[in-house]
């Protein structure tokens, strides 16, 4: 969830929304820096691994 102006009166409880600056950043980050070899093939969010399920 991204905390703007838009998606503010959707939701009462925007205390876990990254602000669009925060949430812009592990995109491009993903799009942008090398390829990290561990996470080569895997589910990342916000620079981790997540497990499959």
């Amino acid at each position: 969830m991204i905390d703007t102006d838009a998606s503010r009166p959707w939701f009462e409880d925007m205390s876990g929304a990254r602000s669009p600056a925060e949430a812009a950043a592990a995109p491009l980050r993903l799009a942008l820096d090398p390829v990290r070899p561990e996470t080569y093939g895997e589910l990342v969010r916000f620079g981790k691994v997540l497990a499959w399920r």
